[in-house]
């Protein structure tokens, strides 16, 4: 069931101007993947992209959970030392990097930590409001 809503899912976003989607911990990632990882003070954000690369970039003390997802996610782990965060998320952007980059987010649900490091990872993206291809 849950292949199946990522699946779905990156069916729309083909068929959107978005080329990502980035989530933060919260009921719509675990919806879309089986995962719950809670909001702290350490940054994580799962990717999805329109090509079918999933990616996330999480304290590495929280990678094991990587192991009942139900679908391959490419992890970008950082440690401790909030020096090592940014990292992990211009990691993720080589990784997942397409020509233009437009990145849906739930407004409703990205903090500004998060918002910091994946404007900084992708400083010629656009983000955007996905609600419209996020609601279940």
């Amino acid at each position: 069931m849950i292949a199946s809503r990522i699946e779905q899912l990156i069916s729309a976003l083909q068929d959107t101007e978005f080329s990502l989607l980035a989530l933060n911990p919260g009921a719509l990632l675990t919806y879309l993947t089986g995962l719950d990882f809670h909001r702290m003070e350490r940054p994580v954000v799962l990717w999805i992209s329109a090509d079918g690369k999933i990616a996330i970039a999480l304290p590495s003390l929280e990678i094991a959970k990587l192991s009942l997802a139900p679908m391959d996610i490419k992890a970008f782990s950082y440690s401790d030392d909030p020096q090592t965060w940014q990292k992990a998320f211009q990691e993720a952007a080589k990784y997942l990097k397409s020509r233009q980059v437009v990145i849906g987010v739930e407004p409703n649900n990205l903090r500004l930590l998060e918002y910091r490091f994946l404007e900084s990872a992708f400083p010629e993206a656009r983000f955007h409001n996905a609600d419209h291809i996020l609601s279940p």
